[in-house]
């Protein structure tokens, strides 16, 4: 990796790595087709900092965050073990789940949640995906 960044940016010191804060940072679009969507790359030093997921990944999570939390406002409809599996995909990563479990959480949200109340969340989702991406421009 500091081969092809010193290879890309030939004024880098190598020995910067070690102390890098990695202030200076660039998101690369990772060619397809790959497991991965994007990943950013301190411009300082050249090193790899983390892989970030696709924008149909953020929607996924966003969406999946709203409807756990419609979940769990009708808490006392559910039964035990689907407020235990509701309180574990909170605690997921970034609510990053398995594909079972977002086949599970999908199940639940059909058979617990009103149409209009999904379709609510969706138009939620979407509408703060718009006001996330309007503070970026």
């Amino acid at each position: 990796m500091l081969t092809e960044a010193l290879i890309e940016n030939p004024n880098l010191n190598p020995n910067q790595t070690a102390t890098c804060r990695h202030l200076h940072t660039e998101d690369r679009l990772i060619e397809q087709p790959s497991h991965h969507y994007a990943k950013r790359i301190c411009q300082d030093c050249g090193r790899q900092l983390r892989y970030l997921p696709s924008p149909e990944a953020k929607a996924r999570r966003l969406k999946n965050a709203i409807l756990i939390e419609k979940l769990l406002a009708m808490e006392m409809a559910l039964e035990v073990w689907e407020t235990n599996f509701i309180q574990r995909c909170i605690h997921t990563h970034n609510y990053k789940l398995k594909p079972a479990d977002q086949d599970l959480l999908e199940e639940l949200v059909a058979r617990h949640l009103p149409e209009e109340l999904v379709r609510d969340a969706v138009e939620e989702e979407v509408s703060l995906r718009r006001l996330s991406q309007g503070k970026k421009s």
